[in-house]
């Protein structure tokens, strides 16, 4: 394993270092970025720029129209290596300045654990999370380099007319295009052992740089070889002394060598936090003020220069590094470089790199690409196989089906077929054929999908199958999503401010029915103090056939309460939040008339409700004064209809009971009640 505490140093550019065991064995880091040479011929790249353009008469006002149409696909290879005289001279170099190296010594690359390579073109990566510019409309590239000796990666970018027009530009002036690739190499090494601690703040780090710098700003890399603290030393500066960037040590060396092996450890993990902010980029240097596609051109210089990214950080992610203890760590090798045409190989020889392509002029051939876009292993998934069906735009409809049914015709071809089930399914499929010029207007396909579901019971309400109508497109990318080709609804259900301390359940009950009102299914979802929170899964062929209607039932822990039936509401939105429906008042009494001889107050009240049978409650007043009372109901427009008893002593002794005050009143106008104990309503 490559040992990090064995640096030999760099040479001719190159950086070696040594093995943890093997003193047979050294490690050298190519970072030489170059356009791959075509395999039996390296007089030429694997590059190929296809411009493309329609060729037909449009009015003044619709000239734009053409550039729409306008653009070019940009296929390339790059590599990462390091030439052997290259490499010879620097080991040569190398062996010079340290004697001990062994004569049977083996030179390698660092065994690569993983990797990602990005491009850069007219100022987009292929990195970037960001959409792309209108210059760029897509980067595709592998990703991955192949981790092959030359570590080549391929990309593919599309670009619009004007970026057309600068890459074409580029080519012709001998620099290649308007292209940098970044790699970074992921490798296993010892990390050295010193008494050395390092953290960032990155999200302090964020804070300091955008104070200090300017969100567009973009910084020229002086040298591929210079780390970006070296050329940001003002800003590193100002993070460490922040604090942003915390360095712990304890001893910096005690040898030249020691110390010098700590500083780079320092400088090597500035250079990672500012790498969290800053990415490199492409950019113009010279632009002439106008380009022409068909003729020859002033050059276009380009550069590459470090971007602020302007990243959201997590709240209190940090980069820290221990290195008081040996162990295993994953290192990164991040070489970047220009592609550059080097003797102006394909500038002379323009017409073998690219192609020209006037659309509608010849044969055309159909080209598809199926995705078909679905997770069969997420919890909620009920969709247990798709089938689907695609055929030609000119075999037409089959005319006598019955809906729901297969449409394509009897004596029809398919173009393809295609089944997914969670074993067996592949993402993407592609299918073409070819159409000839005299039939654009029946150059699209059909295609129709027949969806299975599984029964999931009483939280789906769903058909088991659905055969959807067949849609005519004429896309090259058939994104398929099916949950978008059937009504489809998933309602949460959901406690809010129902108390389980009153109410011991609550039922929600869902009629699904058809155009007619005819109730197709109904389903129940309970809600407890335990289960505060369910859902329901509709789904059928038109979002047209189905309604939902929604009610709720309370059931009181009072077993002496009746239920609280509500009723049913047509559903719109997705949720169904269940709340108190319990509606309470403070009432003001108002006592009046004399109080002596009088034992208690009983106020007894009944609720009428067109929700729940009548309930009726009844209230002793402790002391008898003017006080406040809550009265309860299940709506503004229920009946409260309450009677006031007084039980006093008359001139016998003996108790009686004697209504003072009753009345009829709805809960909305309900403010206060009125007590005169000089009444006597019997």
């Amino acid at each position: 394993m490559l040992d990090l505490s064995k640096a030999y140093g760099i040479y001719e550019g190159v950086v070696f270092y040594g093995d943890h065991q093997n003193e047979n064995v050294i490690y050298y880091f190519p970072n030489e970025i170059k356009m791959a040479k075509r395999t039996g011929d390296n007089n030429k790249y694997e590059l190929g720029l296809q411009l493309f353009y329609e060729n037909k008469m449009v009015d003044a006002s619709s000239s734009s129209s053409l550039d729409d149409t306008a653009g070019s696909y940009l296929r390339l290879s790059s590599i990462c290596e390091i030439t052997p005289a290259r490499l010879e001279k620097a080991f040569s170099t190398l062996r010079s300045n340290i004697k001990s190296i062994s004569s049977e010594v083996r030179l390698t690359t660092p065994q690569w654990i993983d990797g990602k390579v990005y491009l850069i073109t007219l100022g987009e990566s292929s990195g970037d999370d960001a959409d792309t510019s209108d210059m760029v409309r897509t980067i595709i590239s592998s990703q991955r380099p192949s981790f092959t000796s030359d570590l080549k990666a391929v990309f593919n970018v599309e670009y619009d007319k004007y970026g057309t027009e600068l890459i074409y530009s580029t080519m012709k002036s001998g620099q290649g295009g308007q292209m940098a690739v970044v790699y970074d190499l992921q490798f296993a090494a010892l990390q050295p052992t010193f008494d050395l601690k390092m953290t960032a703040y990155l999200e302090r780090c964020k804070k300091t740089i955008s104070t200090n710098i300017d969100a567009d700003i973009e910084i020229p890399i002086k040298s591929m070889h210079l780390g970006l603290h070296t050329q940001l030393e003002w800003l590193t500066q100002k993070l460490m002394e922040n604090g942003d960037i915390k360095i712990e040590c304890a001893n910096l060396g005690t040898t030249e060598e020691e110390k010098k092996a700590i500083d780079d450890i320092i400088k090597d993990f500035q250079d990672k936090v500012l790498k969290e902010f800053f990415v490199p980029t492409t950019a113009i240097a010279v632009k002439p003020d106008s380009l022409d596609i068909l003729s020859k051109v002033c050059p276009v210089k380009i550069g590459l220069k470090y971007k602020y990214t302007n990243r959201s950080v997590e709240n209190e992610r940090s980069l820290h590094i221990d290195y008081s203890t040996r162990t295993a760590v994953i290192s990164h090798h991040t070489p970047q470089g220009i592609l550059f045409d080097e003797n102006n190989v394909i500038g002379d020889n323009l017409n073998d790199y690219t192609q020209k392509v006037v659309l509608g002029t010849q044969w055309k051939r159909k080209n598809i690409e199926v995705k078909f876009n679905y997770d069969f292993h997420k919890n909620e998934s009920n969709l247990v196989c798709a089938e689907c069906l695609l055929w030609k735009q000119k075999d037409g409809l089959k005319t006598d089906i019955t809906e729901p049914g297969i449409a394509i015709p009897d004596n029809c071809s398919p173009l393809a077929n295609f089944v997914y089930t969670v074993k067996e399914h592949s993402d993407v499929h592609t299918v073409s054929w070819s159409n000839e010029e005299e039939n654009d207007d029946a150059d699209g396909y059909y295609y129709q999908l027949r969806l299975q579901y599984a029964d999931n019971g009483n939280n789906s309400v769903s058909p088991r199958e659905i055969i959807t109508k067949p849609i005519l497109s004429r896309t090259s990318i058939l994104n398929i999503f099916p949950e978008i080709y059937t009504f489809y609804r998933r309602i949460l259900v959901m406690s809010g401010t129902i108390d389980f301390n009153v109410f011991s359940k609550v039922e929600v009950v869902f009629d699904i029915l058809d155009t007619d009102d005819v109730v197709l299914a109904n389903r129940h979802i309970l809600l407890t103090e335990e289960t505060d929170q369910d859902s329901l899964e509709i789904r059928s062929k038109d979002e047209r056939e189905l309604k939902v209607m929604a009610s709720k039932v309370f059931y009181f822990k009072d077993k002496n309460r009746a239920v609280l039936k509500y009723h049913p509401y047509r559903l719109i939105d997705c949720g169904v939040i269940v709340d108190d429906p319990l509606l309470t008042k403070q009432v003001f009494l108002d006592v009046l008339g004399t109080t002596e001889g009088v034992r208690r107050i009983r106020l007894s009240y009944t609720i009428c409700s067109a929700v729940s049978q009548e309930y009726r409650k009844v209230i002793v007043l402790k002391n008898i004064e003017e006080q406040e009372i809550n009265i309860e109901a299940y709506s503004n427009d229920d009946t409260i209809s309450y009677e006031v008893i007084k039980t006093y002593k008359n001139e016998n002794g003996k108790l009686i009971n004697s209504t003072i005050a009753s009345e009829n009143i709805r809960f909305d106008d309900l403010y206060d009640i009125t007590i005169d104990l000089d009444n006597d309503l019997q």
